[in-house]
């Protein structure tokens, strides 16, 4: 027999390998590999001699069970691995080729759905289509007609009389009888701002005073340091009270005043529930109401006790009441005690037939609205801002706000408007004694 070398070096008969005559080495897979070795692939040995790519592959994969070709080289055995293992770095590899090509196919057909809806659109701008909105145009809305909307002022927490100082609160507030004059002009700014620049021509103003008016002197530390006696302040504060609304009437060709009274102008030192109006509240709001009993755009509705349900635009029924009988473990964020004690309240008038639509209350100097409640809520902020009790009780205090509600009676409540009565000092200013 010929050793395999003589065959790699003789010449063979021709395209022997095609048939199934073994090499007279008898080695056709030494035989083999010099072909593939010289031709590189099947292709090029098919090429070489004249035969079809796949008469090669079959040719050479029947030679004693030589293992089948792919592009011209053997394909590898696969090797059966077990969990356990060794991982070598060629099987961490192809995993992480398999990986990016898993992504890369994933961008790639991203990139193809975006062309495709590239085209779609350049198609439909060059055929002059072009996409419609599904929102049809608000053809024949009427127009809103004079007195459609209505303002409410929520009014409360002067505390007329009271002084806090500007170096007890190291330069956070000061209040006294001039302070809160300006507020309140600062105030009738505001409201009268809002309504020039609201969209409906607005002609009716309800103020609802929600209470502490008046500082009063049921604590013992208020009765020493406030700046004149309960009885003067309920005269001083009447008249300034009346001014205010006379400046209203001005703008307004409506003005409808009601409220509640508050608690720290009571005439007892313990709270009570009967005889709320035994208070310096009541006894101002029916001064003033004595004082402008003859204006003409001005009304009045004030009651005894510690509730008033009143109505705004005609239709939507609201509940003022000033809120000290609310207990809250956490000052100025009273939302669970007044979640609590408006739903058992909402029930109560509904169970009597008197369902209510929005509740308002002072007394929290805490300016916000709350949700989670069927009747929405309004709690209004105060006149006087921080001082020295909530500063060192609390550590805190809110500055000096008030509420304006804007009220529809096709829509109910339309909007919130908190006024800012205090000028804020900028940190960069700082405060100086």
């Amino acid at each position: 027999m010929a050793a395999a070398t003589d065959c790699l070096d003789e010449q063979l008969p021709d395209r022997w390998w095609l048939s199934k005559e073994p090499c007279p080495c008898g080695d056709d897979h030494l035989v083999i590999e010099h072909e593939r070795a010289v031709h590189e692939s099947t292709a090029n040995a098919a090429r070489a001699h004249g035969v079809l790519p796949n008469t090669v592959s079959q040719a050479w994969s029947g030679k004693h069970g030589l293992p089948k070709l792919r592009g011209g080289f053997a394909a590898e055995k696969k090797t059966v691995v077990t969990v356990g293992d060794p991982v070598d770095e060629t099987e961490t590899l192809k995993a992480r080729v398999r990986e990016l090509e898993g992504h890369l196919k994933k961008v790639r057909e991203a990139e193809v759905a975006e062309e495709r809806v590239v085209q779609r659109l350049e198609a439909a701008v060059a055929n002059g289509s072009h996409m419609r909105t599904s929102f049809a145009p608000l053809r024949g809305r009427r127009a809103n007609t004079d007195g459609e909307t209505e303002l409410a002022l929520l009014l409360s927490d002067t505390h007329a009389s009271e002084v806090v100082r500007l170096e007890e609160t190291e330069g956070m507030n000061a209040y006294d009888w001039t302070v809160m004059t300006d507020r309140l002009r600062r105030l009738v700014e505001g409201v009268l701002s809002h309504r020039e620049h609201h969209a409906d021509k607005i002609t009716k103003l309800h103020v609802w005073a929600l209470g502490d008016m008046l500082s009063g002197d049921i604590h013992e530390e208020l009765a020493i340091t406030n700046d004149r006696p309960t009885a003067d302040a309920v005269i001083d504060f009447g008249e300034l009270f009346a001014d205010l609304l006379e400046e209203f009437a001005c703008h307004f060709s409506s003005v409808e005043v009601t409220g509640v009274p508050g608690n720290h102008p009571r005439a007892t030192k313990k709270p009570q529930a009967k005889m709320a109006h035994n208070n310096a509240d009541w006894l101002t709001y029916r001064f003033t109401q004595a004082l402008l009993k003859k204006h003409p755009r001005i009304q009045f509705k004030f009651k005894r006790g510690a509730y008033k349900v009143t109505t705004v635009a005609d239709r939507w029924r609201v509940l003022l009441m000033h809120g000290d009988g609310i207990r809250s473990t956490m000052p100025g964020v009273p939302w669970g005690g007044v979640v609590r004690r408006v739903t058992t309240l909402e029930q109560q008038f509904a169970n009597a037939k008197q369902p209510l639509d929005f509740v308002t209350l002072g007394h929290f100097h805490t300016a916000n609205a709350l949700d989670g409640v069927g009747a929405r809520t309004f709690l209004n902020g105060s006149v006087k801002g921080l001082d020295e009790y909530s500063l060192k009780q609390f550590g805190s205090g809110r500055a000096a706000s008030q509420l304006l509600l804007a009220f529809s009676a096709r829509r109910g409540w339309t909007g919130t408007f908190p006024i800012d009565l205090q000028d804020v000092i900028p940190a960069s200013e700082g405060w100086e004694d």
